[in-house]
């Protein structure tokens, strides 16, 4: 279970992180506004839509277990 949840909070900041990266994108001074609704709505439904395959999600576990066990 921990590392399955340890997996939800890395994907949840992964998420947090582009939209900050989105946002600070915002504040550059050559930013122009006419694409922001759209690029919102792209990353809405890209995080959305989202699934880890499976192969992939049993290789994360691993890699958690041996990084929390010091092996990396």
């Amino acid at each position: 279970m921990l590392p399955r949840r340890c997996v939800e909070v890395g994907w949840e900041t992964l998420q947090d992180e582009f939209r900050k990266f989105i946002e600070r994108a915002k504040n550059s001074k050559d930013h122009d506004t006419i694409f922001d609704n759209l690029k919102a709505c792209v990353v809405d439904e890209a995080m959305r839509r989202h699934a880890w395959e499976d192969k992939v999600r049993r290789r994360r576990i691993v890699f958690l277990l041996w990084y929390c066990r010091g092996k990396i």
